[in-house]
């Protein structure tokens, strides 16, 4: 069994970012503390939560239907994903949360949203490991902000070009 402990640990550079920064939410990869997080705390804004298993989408759909918060089911494979998650990279977002199983897209999603949101925040960031597997390193370093949090392992990566992230300390 795997220790619930890994799963959480996101939770407070991505409450930090909720209160500090306006704007609708996209999360890609949606689970029990990130989503519980952003229904609670996201007030009015629009949150559409992205993720590539429909079982999962739909379980989360069911427990949160009483939220606005908005599910989409989309392929995980390559192609069909890229065509799926263009829709949304054509909107600006306040805040982007990456936390998806596609560890291979996480780098090509920061990159691909890194001039749609004001701050990214993604989970699982490891900047002190660049062989990973994440392929998120030389994304994650390309903006010209970004903050690892490392008060908890796994760690959590918040970035942005145009937030100095000056209130995540």
């Amino acid at each position: 069994m795997i220790s619930q402990e890994l799963y959480w640990t996101h939770t407070y550079p991505l409450l930090q970012t909720i209160l500090n920064v306006e704007g609708d939410i996209l999360e890609l990869g949606c689970g029990h503390y990130s989503t519980a997080l952003t229904a609670a705390v996201s007030g009015s804004r629009r949150v559409m939560c992205v993720d590539t298993d429909k079982g999962w989408v739909d379980s989360l759909a069911e427990k949160y239907k009483s939220t606005p918060i908005e599910f989409k089911s989309i392929s995980h494979h390559h192609e069909e994903y890229e065509e799926q998650i263009k829709p949304y990279t054509k909107q600006k977002w306040g805040i982007v949360f990456v936390d998806h199983n596609i560890i291979t897209q996480r780098g090509p999603d920061l990159l691909r949203f890194k001039n749609q949101a004001e701050v990214l925040v993604m989970h699982d960031s490891h900047l002190d490991n660049p062989n990973d597997g994440y392929c998120s390193f030389e994304a994650i370093q390309s903006f010209k902000y970004y903050i690892e949090h490392k008060l908890y392992w796994p760690q959590t990566a918040v970035m942005s070009e145009t937030n100095d992230l000056s209130w995540l300390q």
